[in-house]
């Protein structure tokens, strides 16, 4: 994933003068990633997965087949079973038929991107859109009555 990531941020770097400077810091970040593995600390090590994650290719990009063989190789897993985990998580907000979280919000929100991406019927698209119309309202209600406490 790390490898990923720097290679995702270094193409996309439009100011080829800061390239040295995006590698440095993902050299850094690598440093990081080897002090808490080596320390064991996997709350450091979550963190740094989930940001990178973001970065992930969705099943249609053709670097998504490279990563998910580099991800077996290097830890028996691939990107595959990442995905089955969240679509279950997907599916139990889905089931629900309402989002209680910030983080089920950004879990939708998220699968409605990848949803587009795999070109999926827009159906399946408004049906999740809804569940976060509905959530960022019941926020903005929440907001409103603060407010009129104050």
């Amino acid at each position: 994933m790390y490898d990923y990531a720097c290679s995702c941020f270094i193409n996309d770097t439009i100011d080829k003068n800061e390239i040295l400077e995006v590698q440095k810091d993902f050299e850094k970040m690598k440093s990081d990633i080897l002090k808490f593995y080596k320390n064991r600390n996997l709350k450091k090590l979550k963190e740094w997965y989930s940001y990178v994650n973001e970065l992930k290719p969705s099943p249609s990009d053709k670097e998504y087949s490279i990563l998910n063989a580099r991800l077996r190789a290097a830890c028996g897993k691939d990107l595959r079973d990442f995905d089955k985990k969240r679509l279950e998580r997907v599916k139990k907000v889905e089931d629900r038929g309402y989002i209680k979280t910030n983080s089920e919000f950004y879990l939708i929100r998220n699968h409605i991107d990848y949803l587009e991406a795999t070109n999926a019927t827009d159906e399946e698209i408004i049906k999740f859109d809804t569940l976060i119309t509905l959530y960022e309202e019941k926020i903005k209600e929440k907001m409103e009555r603060q407010r009129k406490k104050q």
